[in-house]
């Protein structure tokens, strides 16, 4: 428990609805965050980035000399999935200080040795008896065999692995494109490490059963992709901070446009870099976390038509609500408005694309050019 006026609940709101919220407190001259919260609506206002600085400032006001924004991974490698929690609270220019860490209170001396050096050797010696079982049935090494083997995996989860087989996502693949009309393209979603199933493996199999392109959430999953020397198209769904338009650019990274600050910094950095921007401009239709509205999108796209700099091969919206087709034929609906306006103005975008997994399951009209598929792998 802390004085009164030393603990604080903070609140964001967006037209009178709240959207995020944080508890601070105060003990001595230093400040801590303790807990945060947001709603997936108006995400891309960012309200945690303003609730953050205010609590900074309320810490300040009442004498605090530091602010302590509380934990970050252990492995700060920006290829690790919580790299962009640390880039966020860095952003602050904090300083990370690391602590002794956690230790057991062990109560009975023999268990726990039992626990620490035995049960590993076991664990190890089970696992490579299946492993060989595996081998002898002819079906060859499968990803957990490889990953084992170089020890990057079991170094990082211990004794617990997963084994995909990489048949079934080809099957997968091609399964999904036989659900769509003739031209319609396939994005594989391989953001967050492919959802468990492998960044770079899950991205070779995908592309070599049939899939278009790649969709990404951050300029580090381009980077590995690149590194691991595919060629294909890379989509990065999320909007990328100025500073890191330029690196996307000589990556050849296809970049999204969703506001107009980031359409100012992909315009500076293709002109300064001499090098042409192939973008798509996302579309707010009712997720409300990000991308232009509708009636801001097409003079947009008429405005940047005309731009040397920057190529509009494709425009996409995201449903907000998977699995209701309610909420999705709605958004479909304006969606559709918006490109029938294009079509008016003869704004023609070789990729349309609306579908994510769920809607392309429930809504197949709504295919167009590209599907977005992530979870259905």
């Amino acid at each position: 428990m802390v004085k009164r006026r030393y603990a604080q609940l903070f609140l964001a709101s967006y037209h009178g609805e709240a959207i995020a919220g944080a508890l601070a407190f105060i003990m001595g001259d230093k400040a801590w965050y303790l807990y945060g919260a947001s709603s997936n609506r108006h995400r891309n206002l960012m309200p945690n980035h303003l609730l953050q600085w205010t609590m900074i400032l309320w810490a300040k006001e009442r004498g605090c000399r530091s602010y302590d924004f509380r934990g970050v991974s252990g492995d700060l490698n920006p290829d690790n999935p919580l790299y962009g929690l640390y880039r966020f609270k860095k952003g602050f220019e904090g300083t990370l200080t690391e602590f002794i860490g956690e230790y057991d209170r062990v109560y009975s001396p023999f268990l726990y040795w039992l626990w620490r050096k035995v049960y590993p050797l076991y664990a190890q010696g089970f696992r490579n008896l299946l492993l060989g079982r595996k081998r002898g049935e002819g079906k060859g090494p499968s990803w957990g065999t490889d990953l084992m083997e170089k020890g990057s995996y079991t170094d990082w989860l211990g004794t617990r692995w997963i084994e995909i087989e990489a048949s079934f996502l080809e099957h997968n693949v091609k399964e999904i494109l036989s659900r769509t009309p003739p031209g319609t393209r396939l994005l594989a979603v391989v953001k967050a490490d492919a959802c468990g199933l492998g960044l770079e493996e899950a991205s070779r199999i995908f592309l070599a059963a049939g899939t278009h392109c790649l969709g990404v959430a951050t300029l580090e999953e381009g980077k590995a992709l690149r590194r691991a020397g595919i060629k294909a198209p890379i989509l990065v769904l999320t909007p990328l901070l100025r500073e890191e338009v330029p690196e996307a650019l000589n990556l050849n990274l296809t970049l999204s446009l969703a506001t107009p600050e980031g359409v100012e910094a992909v315009r500076d950095a293709a002109q300064r870099l001499r090098k042409r921007a192939v973008v798509h401009v996302e579309v707010d239709t009712g997720f409300h976390r990000s991308g232009f509205s509708p009636q801001e999108a097409l003079p947009l796209i008429r405005e940047l038509a005309g731009c040397p700099w920057i190529q509009v091969e494709g425009i996409f919206t995201h449903p907000a609500s998977g699995g209701r087709l309610s909420s999705i034929k709605r958004q479909w609906g304006i969606f559709q408005q918006l490109l029938q306006h294009l079509q008016e103005e003869g704004l023609s975008l070789p990729l349309r694309h609306f579908c994510n997994s769920a809607a392309f399951m429930l809504h197949p009209q709504a295919h167009l050019d590209l599907v977005r598929i992530g979870t259905l792998f």
